[in-house]
């Protein structure tokens, strides 16, 4: 069973107007009504007429292919139909008529040629004119399709000079690569894909009135490439995904109906072009202003000068930072995540759009407060009601300014100045009621940032 890029897509397509139905035999004779237009906006299979008939349309007529236009009114408001001439080229005199049904003027109004009444291999030839009532109009240009029903019957061949499938690779260097018919003469191009397997659908975009906007698939140099003749082979540059290790791209060959033959693999394994990461100080402090340097990776600087730097911390958002003349930067980040893992991360880029697997350093920081009190410890159970307790709280990171605390999960809370340490006391004894408490407390940062609590369970006698 063929497939098509452009059929799997089609399935999903809405068409504004009811297919219509094939009338056997010859066209109607009805004089032309004066004033009333032809079909414009002519599209077969949602791509656009061809009307040069030693270039056909090629298309996959498995499924049935689609006659589009719009039709025009002889009266404005009116609701229109259209009827499509269609015949074999190398039967000019046996046609077959196909009526839309109704539809307001302005709409597309398509038919379906079920793929039946199609031959593979044929080339047809077809018009559309317009009908109001009893009024019929002139046909209109004549447009060309060629049915290709098979899809490839090989799978291309594909070959790299700089990196040889399966074996190590140093990186660096776009993947200078051929993709060849291997023996296919109807060959148009290539489609291609990294790692997923998954090959994209190239859909037509279905405007206002149903009317279709097709594009030529081979402008989209993300996935695919056409020969520069039919059967052709293609060499092209390509920058695999940023990351070391195994890449496989999946390719397949399309002919001009844009079927899709089997599918090769080519599988190859960089590695590492990671930048290095230097902090000015061994132990970068908690939202404190460090300074971190990044050089490039000898192969990558190498292969093409490094231009930029990707950078994040904590998991956020990636800033670029540029690089010097020697390939370096230099920069001041705040390691402020609250949560515990404060990862610097970053990737370099190379003038030739090289981008590398990333190159991480990681820092963990406890931003819980240390809660302590000699009257009432932690999980014990010791003085009583209305006997006062110190609680003393110490910070794990710097830049404390502030603790805010409550007891027992009240929605009343109570913030304390810390001092310049960055700890704080508080007094408070146990009021009658209850013989279990949990003391929650957070701290406060010079920066606004509040960050992870502490829960402090104890008993009282």
């Amino acid at each position: 069973m063929s497939t098509s890029i452009r059929a799997r897509y089609r399935a999903v397509l809405v068409v504004t107007a009811a297919v219509g139905t094939a009338i056997a035999g010859t066209a109607a004779a009805h004089a032309a009504s004066a004033g009333l237009a032809a079909p414009s906006k002519l599209f077969n299979e949602f791509q656009h007429c061809s009307t040069d008939a030693s270039a056909p349309t090629y298309l996959d007529g498995t499924d049935g292919i689609a006659l589009e236009g719009v039709a025009q009114a002889a009266v404005a408001g009116d609701e229109v139909s259209a009827q499509y001439l269609l015949w074999q080229v190398s039967a000019p005199t046996q046609t077959t008529v196909y009526s839309s049904n109704t539809t307001p003027a302005g709409f597309e109004d398509p038919v379906t040629v079920q793929g039946s009444a199609l031959t593979d291999g044929a080339v047809y030839a077809w018009q559309a004119r317009s009908v109001d009532g009893s009024a019929v109009s002139k046909w209109s240009k004549t447009c060309y399709v060629a049915v290709d029903d098979d899809a490839p019957s090989s799978a291309p061949t594909v070959t790299s000079d700089n990196y040889p499938a399966g074996q190590s690779s140093p990186g660096g260097v776009p993947v200078q690569l051929t993709f060849g018919a291997n023996g296919v003469s109807d060959i148009a191009g290539y489609e291609f894909v990294w790692d997923t397997g998954v090959l994209p659908v190239y859909g037509v975009s279905i405007g206002a009135y149903g009317i279709p906007d097709p594009k030529s698939i081979w402008a989209d140099k993300e996935y695919f490439a056409q020969a520069a003749s039919l059967g052709g082979d293609v060499s092209l540059n390509l920058i695999p995904p940023s990351g070391w290790g195994p890449h496989t791209l999946t390719v397949v060959s399309l002919n001009r109906a844009d079927l899709i033959s089997g599918r090769t693999t080519y599988q190859i394994f960089l590695q590492s072009t990671a930048p290095t990461i230097t902090p000015a100080v061994a132990n970068p402090q908690f939202d404190t202003p460090t300074k971190f340097t990044f050089t490039p990776n000898p192969t990558a600087e190498a292969a093409s000068p490094i231009v930029s730097y990707s950078v994040s911390v904590g998991g956020g958002t990636p800033r670029t930072v540029k690089a010097a003349a020697d390939g370096s930067a230099t920069v001041t980040l705040k390691l402020h995540n609250i949560y515990g893992s404060n990862g610097v991360s970053v990737s370099s880029t190379s003038a030739n759009g090289w981008v590398s697997d990333p190159n991480e350093l990681y820092y963990y920081f406890d931003t819980t407060p240390v809660v302590n009190s000699t009257e009432y410890p932690e999980y014990g159970t010791s003085g009583g009601v209305g006997v006062s307790g110190t609680f003393t709280f110490t910070a794990q990171v710097p830049h404390i300014v502030s603790y805010t605390y409550s007891f027992d999960g009240g929605t009343t809370e109570t913030t304390v100045a810390a001092d310049k340490s960055g700890d704080a006391q508080i007094t408070w004894a146990p009021p009658t009621g209850s013989t279990s408490y949990d003391l929650n407390v957070y701290g406060t940062t010079k920066d606004g940032l509040v960050l992870l609590y502490t829960d402090y369970y104890f008993s009282v006698n």
